[in-house]
Parts: structure tokens; sequence; C-alpha cells
């Protein structure tokens, strides 16, 4: 409780100390400019001006050199052209022009001003320079600018077929780390599957479209103690921005069953029926001139693909053991009619069942340049999706039964199941972020960062939405008695499972040039709130050993027949029996960092900084009295005391310290 306290604590001071300064930054969205001026005889020139015009929205950033003919502007817009004019009296002005910033770049540019004695116009170059090798870049990193991600080559639009482009990664996973290891950012704002239910990297699946990804970055070992969060890649990106030109795509993206290849080799393959298709629209411009900028992107995504392709049995036909299962076509029949005339209920198709998949993904941002000295940002972004997922296959583990009761399925080639018994998985992600960038002076910046994400994922529902319970039937095959036959019903694992995440985060860091160094000081907050509900067999759940005993029982209504296995879902809120009882838990994580840059002479500068995270939960735990009750004493295996388990103790500050050289 202390600790918590304690931490609560340091976290308000920050960032009442933050709200002080002038606004976060946990996670880079920007880039900079650094170098020396000096004049033809290679003396540095102090209080030269250096002027960066961002060509394509008139946004202008400035500064004036130090004691030593050294500059740096921090938090420029990423991309470009930039002009960037160099000048001093009593001297030709040098201008620089087609100069790209990518996200996170410290870009060098040194200018070399001539006498103006002589009247000379000025000086105008075009910008050169390696972004693969140069003296500003350190760590393991690849960036993938906007022209590189329209040339990619992707099916899935997923933003994991551009972090494949990194020697060290396979999609989602990086230097071998499992995914969860990962952190993936969009506008500094954390998406990533934080409860980490399932293999996707984020949470509901792709939530955002390529065609509003202004740049990527992927970092596997950075120095920048900005980041952090993660032992596998830091996965960071920002989306467009508007313009002084309205710019505007339209787009559809379409494949289906005629684009998958039918042969290998000798053998032909079947391929059944599907089709995948994408359209969008993305705008950008501007709303006051070099002033006010919109930007908002619309994709919708829809699918129709194989699910479940198995079949009854007709009559003169054998089962394949790969799609004609045992289950004769009268059968089949014969269950739905009478689910359908006895309860009402709808049990859906039964043979070559479509699975479809549907996502909305909207992004729209708005940039503003306050001034000269302030920029700010607003963000908002929607995902909307579901999709139809295939029945559990098993629930048979447990019970007795030989090798081949292990390992039947009710999806295997022996059984059927009705469209119904399947479900969907429903996801809703919401993401708000906010920026200020400001400069405060000649040798000071800010960065404030401030945003949430609402998750829904998974709400798991069932087609037709009847509320029916599940039910097995098995039948005796090959001499075992415990074989899959039939399914129907609500699926018993997932009818009754939700999971809400929402995050908070803020970060606010201030940069600080003074001579030779750059001193970088930041804090930042996450706040995360999980509410989890995992209830299977919600709606109940029957067994019968033979389709005889199913039809007796439940369709017959002979009492004397009994289901070989059943369970009953209920919860004890009296006051709220449909309620679906939850898992509740809050988590939090502060992270201070300090770095510093001291540029020892122009080809050699030495980095040096230190990042500590504070994870804790601000809640506390319930009691057990049960456990209480028991009296327990367990030795420690350290030495000392035994302990004695008290479940109500969340885990105390364990500080991370990351320091980086």
């Amino acid at each position: 409780m202390l600790n918590k306290y304690i931490a609560l604590l340091i976290a308000g001071t920050l960032f009442l100390f933050a709200g002080l300064v002038q606004q976060a930054e946990a996670q880079v969205t920007t880039a900079s400019l650094t170098g020396v001026v000096v004049d033809s005889d290679g003396e540095t020139l102090p209080g030269a001006s250096v002027v960066a015009v961002h060509t394509p929205s008139g946004t202008t950033f400035g500064t004036s050199t130090r004691s030593d003919g050294s500059y740096r502007i921090s938090n420029m817009r990423v991309g470009g052209p930039y002009t960037i004019t160099f000048s001093f009296v009593g001297f030709q002005s040098y201008v620089v022009e087609d100069v790209f910033l990518t996200l996170g770049e410290t870009y060098n540019q040194q200018a070399t001003l001539g006498s103006g004695a002589l009247e000379l116009d000025e000086l105008v170059v075009t910008a050169l320079g390696s972004r693969i090798f140069n003296d500003e870049r350190t760590g393991a990193s690849t960036n993938l600018t906007s022209d590189r991600i329209v040339n990619i080559p992707t099916i899935s639009r997923n933003i994991e077929d551009l972090t494949k482009l990194t020697p060290q990664s396979s999609g989602s996973s990086f230097a071998g780390r499992d995914n969860r290891f990962n952190n993936y950012t969009v506008d500094g704002n954390v998406y990533n599957n934080n409860f980490g239910l399932g293999s996707s990297q984020f949470a509901g699946g792709n939530p955002i479209s390529l065609d509003a990804i202004e740049e990527v970055q992927i970092n596997l070992a950075p120095y920048d103690v900005r980041q952090g969060g993660f032992t596998g890649a830091n996965v960071n990106a920002i989306t467009k921005s508007g313009s002084n030109r309205f710019i505007g795509t339209v787009y559809t993206y379409y494949r289906n069953q005629d684009f998958v290849g039918t042969q290998i080799g000798d053998n032909e393959l079947t391929v059944d029926d599907s089709f995948t298709r994408t359209v969008g629209f993305s705008l950008g411009g501007p709303i006051i001139q070099d002033k006010l900028f919109f930007f908002v992107s619309v994709e919708q995504e829809e699918a129709d693909n194989p699910g479940d392709s198995r079949r009854a049995l007709r009559p003169g036909e054998s089962p394949d053991g790969v799609q004609i299962t045992r289950v004769p076509l009268s059968q089949a029949e014969f269950v739905r009619e009478q689910m359908s005339s006895l309860y009402g209920y709808n049990t859906g198709g039964f043979e070559n069942i479509p699975f479809a998949n549907e996502a909305l993904r909207l992004n729209a941002r708005v940039d503003y340049n306050i001034n000269n000295q302030h920029r700010a940002m607003v963000r908002l972004n929607r995902f909307d999706s579901f999709r139809d997922v295939n029945i559990n296959g098993n629930s048979i583990r447990g019970f007795p039964g030989s090798e081949r009761y292990r390992n039947t399925s009710r999806s295997g080639p022996d059984a059927l199941t009705f469209r119904n018994a399947n479900y969907q998985v429903d996801n809703v992600v919401t993401s708000l972020v906010g920026e200020l960038n400001s400069t405060l002076s000649n040798n000071l910046a800010n960065n404030f960062r401030v945003g949430y994400t609402w998750t829904t994922d998974p709400q798991r529902s069932v087609p037709g939405g009847q509320v029916f319970p599940m039910i097995e039937i098995l039948e005796p095959l090959g001499g075992e008695p415990n074989v899959y036959y039939m399914s129907l019903g609500n699926e018993l694992f997932t009818v009754g499972n939700l999971l809400d995440n929402d995050t908070f985060s803020v970060s606010n860091t201030l940069t600080y040039f003074t001579g030779r160094n750059t001193i970088t000081a930041g804090a930042n907050f996450e706040y995360m709130t999980f509410a989890n509900a995992f209830n299977p067999v919600w709606n109940s759940w029957y067994r019968y050993p033979t389709y005889d005993d199913f039809v007796a029982s439940v369709i017959d209504g002979d009492l004397s027949v009994r289901p070989s296995h059943f369970a009953i879902g209920f919860t004890y809120d009296e006051d709220n029996p449909t309620t679906l009882p939850l898992d509740e838990v809050n988590f939090a994580q502060i992270g201070l960092y300090v770095q510093n840059e001291f540029q020892l002479n122009p080809d050699f500068k030495l980095t040096a900084g230190l990042r500590v995270d504070l994870p804790f939960y601000p809640v506390d735990a319930p009691r057990n009295t049960a456990v209480e009750g028991l009296n327990l004493s367990i030795p420690n295996p350290r030495g000392g005391d035994n302990i004695t388990p008290d479940v109500s103790n969340f885990p105390g500050i364990n500080p991370l310290w990351s320091p980086r050289v």
C-alpha cells in the first residue's frame, strides 16, 4: 500500500511539473535537425540564423547558433521536403533544399557561409547524405517512409508486412522473442494486445489502414532513453497529416479463389469459392493555409472465405475422411427441423459453411500551427470488426478413453457441426491522442502527449443471437465408443467471454541545449484497467453418447434417457443473474529518464542515459478468508522466517533499470 501511494505521489508531482513548464513523450513522433555553421575559413559563427520551412505545410522552425556555432531544432514534423536557410550579417546566405526528415532521426546539416563582401547571391544546394550510414545513427533500427510503404507488396495490408523488412524479424517476432514482448505505438500511443489473449500483436487484429500511415520505425536496441517498455522490438508508427494542398486517394483491392494456385506437381487441388474486398479513401488538406490542416482516412474490408467444407453423407457415398462425413443427410435435416419445431431454435446450415470477416477503419487527424513556438495535433482512430471463428475442437480431454477418444474433434472429418455452433468475435478499438510540441526558448524544447484507448477484445456472440445450450452427440467408430458425431447450440467456451481493456497514457519530455551538451529528461505514466470474463458452459452443455440417445431424450422427450455428461453455468450475483461475472484489475507504470549527448568534436558524440520503469498495482486485492483460515506456513526458499500466503497483497514496486551508453 505504501509503495502504491508513493508511486502515485511521484506521478502527480512529475506531471504537475510537466504542466508548469508547458507540457509528453514516451515514444518518438518527431525528428530533429542539428549541425554547425562556419565561415569559409572554418571558424564557427555564433548567433547565425537557422530557419527550416516544411514546404508542404508552410510550418516554420527556427533557432540561432550557440557560442560554438552549433545549433539544434527539436520536435520537427516528419517528412518534407524542407528548405533550410542559414544566414549571418555580412555573409552570403546558404540554402539547402529537398531535405527529408525520417521518424526519430537527428538530421545533421552543416553549413559554410561565404563572405558577402562581393554581394554574391545566396548559395543553394540540394541535400545529400546517407540515411543508412551516418554519424547520428545508433542502435539496430529500420525506418520505412511513406514512399517505401506504398511500394511494398502486401496481401493482408497489415503493418506486420512492413515489419518483416527488419532483418531480425519474422513479422511480429523480433530476434526470436515472443510478440508479447514487443511494444507497438501509433502516434506515440500504446496499441498493444495488453492482455496477451491470442497470438495477434494488436488488440482486435489490424486496427489502422496502411493508407493512413506516414512512417514506421522499428527499433530493437535503441539508445534513446525515451523508448522503453519492450524486450523484443518497439514498432513506432505515425499517421499522415494534411498540408497546404488538397491530396486524396480512392482505392479498392480484391482477390478471390482465381488468385489461388490449384496444382502441386501432378496433384490438382480443389479450391472453394472465396473473396476479400477492401475499399477506401483518404483526403487531406488545409483548413487555414499554413495554419490548420486535416487528414481523414476511411477503409472498409469484407471477406467471405471457406470456413467448414464438410458435408453430410448421401445415399451411395462413403465417408472419405476429408470432406464427406459419416452423418447421413437425412439425420442432419431431421435434427435441424426438429430443433426448430420443438424449441424454436435455428441450428443454421450444416454443409459448406462460409466464414465472414468485416472491418471498418477510421482515422482522423487535425494539425494546428498555433504560432512559431507551439504546434498541436489531435488524432482519433476507430476500429470496428467481426469475424467468424470455428467451434472449439475438443472438450473431451480429461475423461477416460482410448487414443482415438483423445484425438477426436468436433471439427474433424468424422463429425458435422451446425452453423450456429460456431461463434463470432466482435472487436472495437477507439483511440484518441493529443500532442503539443513547444519551443520554449532558443535552447529549450518540450513535447507533451496524452492518449486514451478503449478496447473491447473480444466480445463474443453466436450467429443468429439465440441463447441455447451446447449439445454434442458422440457415436462409436472403429471400436472406439466416444467419437464426435454432431454439434449444435451455443459454443460452450466462448459465449460467456468478454475482455475490456482501457489504457491511459501521458508523457512529457524536455530537451535542453547548452554548449556541447544536449540534455533530455522526462517521464511517462501508463494506467490500464482490465475487465475479463471467462465463463465456460455459460448457456449450459449436454453430451449424449449416441445419436439414438439424443433423439430419445431431446426430441422424443423420454425422461428415462439422460445425457452422459452435463454442466450448467450460473452466477452468485442474485441481483444480476444474466450479468457475466468479471475479474477486474488495474495496472500502472511510471517511467523516468534522463540522457546527455556530449558533442566532443564534430566527428565524435558520446550519448549516456538512464531509464527506470516502476510497475505497480494501484488497487487493493480482495482478501480470501478461506485461505487465511488454513493458517498455512511455507518454508522460505531464501531462508529466514516462513512465508504465510496473503492473496490480498499485490507485488510491490520492483524498479527496472535501463542504463544506456
